[in-house]
């Protein structure tokens, strides 16, 4: 019997890669010349998974293992949960400290304000819109991605370390906004981690899906973050302290669910 292929190798991935970008720049263009910001969010997360879909097809690999669409328990599920709220005040952190010693120049500051504007809601139907795409659309789409296709290719090819390291690399950079690399870079290994483990994306998702949700919500509301939160401008210590805790639990629990089970003889 011939070995068939189920899923995109590592120069194959890495070509999807390439050819998802240019296609994400291009169609970038005309989608910003056409609609209006709202829509223009939801197409953008929308094509950024077409070209690899159109690839699977063409190929008859297998769409379950190609993205890693593999159901998962309860238990992963709440560790998935409490991962996500440790890495929003820990990406909180780092945010704050990246700004402070790189400081966004004025320059680049409109451009901020600009891109926050567009993922701002003022009526339901831009609250549907906005939502769908920056948390289901991208959390889905983005993992199905990076997680899924890109990372398993090159588990396949290389070491864990390196295809977690190595996709959370493309992750941050496809992210462009130089500011936010150390912090994505940082969630694309905790994100690239769960999916080898479990061999699927929806732990991914869970985490990816959550942390869009808070920046999102944070985003759309003028309230003032809580003096008990902050010290000195940063996170408090406390809340840092408790955020690193429920890291090292949430890991911890989610390598228990997925600790290889020993045959008995």
């Amino acid at each position: 019997n011939v070995y068939k292929r189920e899923f995109p190798s590592k120069k194959e991935a890495l070509f999807i890669l390439v050819f998802t970008f240019a296609f994400f720049i291009m169609a970038e263009i005309i989608i910003m010349s056409i609609f209006s910001s709202r829509v223009e969010v939801f197409l953008s997360e929308a094509i950024i998974i077409i070209p690899s879909l159109f690839f699977i097809y063409k190929r008859g690999y297998s769409f379950k293992k190609s993205f890693r669409l593999i159901g998962i328990n309860k238990k992963t599920v709440l560790a998935s949960i409490i991962t996500a709220v440790a890495l929003i005040v820990i990406s909180d952190e780092l945010d704050r400290i990246v700004k402070m010693i790189f400081p966004v120049p004025p320059q680049f500051t409109g451009l901020e304000e600009q891109l926050n504007k567009s993922l701002q809601f003022k009526s339901v139907y831009d609250f549907f819109i906005i939502f769908v795409s920056a948390v289901g659309m991208a959390a889905v789409f983005e993992e199905m991605l990076f997680r899924g296709l890109i990372q398993k290719a090159l588990e396949n090819e290389m070491d864990i370390t390196r295809a977690v390291v190595f996709t959370a690399f493309f992750f941050a950079f496809i992210h462009i906004w130089p500011w936010s690399v150390i912090q994505i870079l940082i969630l694309g290994i905790f994100l690239g981690f769960m999916a080898w483990k479990s061999d699927s994306i929806w732990p991914a998702v869970i985490v990816h899906g959550l942390v869009n949700s808070v920046s999102l919500t944070v985003n759309n509301i003028s309230v003032e973050t809580p003096g008990w939160y902050l010290w000195k401008g940063h996170v408090s210590p406390v809340f840092v302290g408790m955020a690193i805790y429920l890291l090292i639990k949430g890991i911890k629990l989610f390598y228990k669910i997925y600790q290889p089970q020993e045959i008995e003889t």
